[in-house]
C-alpha cells in the first residue's frame, strides 16, 4: 500500500485507498513497520520504504476509507527499550483515533535467515552484522525483552 501510494502520489494515500477498495480490496497487511522511529528505521537501511509518519499516515487513510490493517514490530535489532514503547505508543494513538487495526503482530529478527539470504545473493537484508542485538519477542504478547 505504501509502494503503491507513492506510484499514485497524484491520488495521494487517501485517493488510493478508495480506488483500491472499489477494485475490491478490504484489508491491507500492515508489514513494513519495523520500529516506527525513525533513528532506528535509519540504521536498518529501510531505504525505499516510508519514514515512521508516512506509514502512520497511511493507516490512517486506509482506516478512514474502510480498510482494515494489522501492524507489526519487529524487535531484536539497534532499538532501545523506549523506542519498543514509542512503536507501541503510536500504534495505539492511531488505534484509538481509527480504530482500524484488526491484529498486532510482533516477531524478532532473524539473523540465520539474514545470513541465508546474503549468501543465496538475494536483495540485501534492512540490517547490518554489527547491528545485531540478541533479542527474544514473544509473538503473543508484545513484551519484548533482550538477553545477556
Amino acid at each position: 500500500m505504501i509502494h503503491l501510494s507513492r506510484a499514485v502520489a497524484a491520488a495521494g494515500a487517501g485517493g488510493a485507498s478508495i480506488g483500491l477498495i472499489a477494485a475490491g480490496l478490504d484489508s491491507v497487511p500492515g508489514g513494513g513497520a519495523e520500529i516506527l522511529v525513525d533513528r532506528v528505521r535509519k540504521l536498518l537501511h529501510c531505504y525505499g520504504k516510508a519514514t515512521a509518519d508516512e506509514w502512520l499516515d497511511v493507516m490512517r487513510h486506509a482506516h478512514r476509507a474502510g480498510l482494515r490493517t494489522t501492524a507489526t514490530m519487529m524487535c531484536g535489532t539497534v532499538e532501545t527499550d523506549e523506542e519498543r514503547l514509542e512503536h507501541l505508543l503510536r500504534l495505539r494513538a492511531l488505534q484509538d483515533e481509527t480504530g482500524g487495526f484488526t491484529a498486532f503482530i510482533t516477531w524478532s529478527y532473524q539473523p540465520r535467515s539474514h545470513r541465508a539470504r546474503r549468501q543465496r545473493g538475494d536483495r540485501a537484508s534492512t540490517t547490518s552484522a554489527r547491528s545485531r542485538s540478541r533479542a527474544s519477542c514473544s509473538t503473543t504478547s508484545t513484551t519484548c525483552r533482550r538477553r545477556g
